[in-house]
């Protein structure tokens, strides 16, 4: 029984014989018998690649009435006798690789059948499936978002976070920290371990805010013996609320505040903006509080307890490097010393009432500036 066809010179046929005596003799027949049934024969011009993986079958049978050629993936036989172009897909989404077996069926008029299998499988690489997430879309700058991966069949990773075509990490999981405001589209291109690129882009999938632009000025204002006043001037843009602190004390939100500083020196003022989705930004400036200077010294005054000048003493800033005021009655003995603005002469001496009458004071000032300032005179003190 042949199981296959013969060459074209068929095959050969040799007879041996021998008798009973061992003598031996044989007769070989060249090409005496031919078998010329269906002769399958097809090629492949790639067996291996990336779903989907389009090959071109090119056929070279001979000697065939009816043709049959299964491309090995469940898709219809092509009968033609022209299998041509022919694109494999992997066949199960939890395998990375599916193989496939092309074969070819002949038949010829006389009932004879011939069949082929290719002698290599068709493997076809399933493509990586890209997935992520991001911890949050939106926020203020400097923003900071972690990425969590969730694709399949991925070995190496490229993130372009500004969607600029610039590879900012390769890691599976990145943190990205975005310092400019804007949408931004990120985009993600993974390489599987068989070479099979992917990518996705996500158009304006992160949202960052701008900051506000605090800014202010200040202008001083007048003085009196208890503050001393400043025009806080806000000048921010890019801002929907503000607010002032000084010292960390919350003043006041308004554009322009007037306030009262008590004390003379550096102080620390600063200007808190918001922008209306939240973002916050802050300037701080030590300011050099300095006060007006002024000196009034009255000609007398009436301590009886009536509630009018009850006490002695210059009107002028309280904020003095140095300050001493005597208080000398007619005979040049010293009736009062203070060294404070604010600590005046009750009109006692030692807790006893002085006698009405005409009192000399000395003053000596040393203002914030530095400047020394001297007064003496004379006064009335009349119950």
């Amino acid at each position: 029984i042949y199981f296959k066809n013969s060459p074209p010179s068929g095959f050969d046929l040799k007879l041996k014989a021998t008798n009973k005596i061992g003598c031996a003799d044989s007769v070989t027949r060249f090409g005496y018998i031919r078998i010329d049934g269906p002769v399958p024969d097809f090629k492949i011009n790639i067996t291996k690649g990336c779903e989907p993986l389009t090959v071109n079958i090119v056929d070279n049978s001979l000697s065939y009435s009816e043709y049959y050629f299964d491309y090995g993936d469940g898709s219809a036989f092509d009968t033609s006798g022209n299998p041509g172009m022919h694109t494999y897909t992997t066949d199960n989404t939890a395998d990375e690789i599916s193989k496939f077996k092309p074969s070819l069926f002949l038949i010829d008029p006389l009932g004879c059948f011939s069949e082929k299998k290719y002698p290599v499988d068709i493997e076809v690489f399933k493509m990586p499936t890209i997935s992520f997430m991001a911890d949050t879309l939106q926020g203020c700058r400097p923003l900071r978002i972690n990425f969590t991966d969730t694709s399949k069949f991925v070995q190496s990773y490229q993130w372009d976070f500004d969607g600029n075509g610039f590879i900012n990490d390769t890691a599976k999981n990145p943190s990205y920290i975005y310092k400019k405001p804007g949408l931004k589209t990120v985009i993600l291109r993974v390489r599987s371990q068989y070479g099979c690129v992917n990518y996705d882009t996500i158009i304006d999938y992160i949202n960052v805010y701008d900051l506000p632009n605090p800014d202010f000025t200040f202008t001083k204002l007048e003085s009196d013996t208890s503050f001393i006043y400043y025009d806080l001037i806000n000048q921010s843009t890019n801002y929907n609320t503000i607010d002032w602190f000084v010292d960390s004390l919350n003043i006041g939100s308004q554009s322009i505040i007037k306030y009262g500083f008590r004390d003379s020196g550096f102080t620390n003022v600063k200007l808190v903006a918001t922008t209306i989705q939240g973002c916050k930004d802050s300037i701080d400036s030590l300011i050099r509080i300095t006060p007006d200077f002024f000196f009034h010294i009255p000609n007398a005054f009436t301590p009886n307890g009536k509630g009018g000048n009850e006490k002695f003493g210059p009107v002028a800033p309280r904020w003095a490097r140095r300050y001493v005021m005597r208080i000398f009655n007619r005979f040049g003995q010293k009736m009062f010393e203070s060294d404070g603005v604010n600590n005046q002469w009750d009109g006692k001496f030692k807790d006893y009432p002085a006698q009405d009458g005409v009192y000399v004071y000395s003053i000596e000032y040393l203002d914030i500036s530095g400047v020394s300032h001297v007064y003496q005179g004379t006064f009335l003190l009349i119950r």
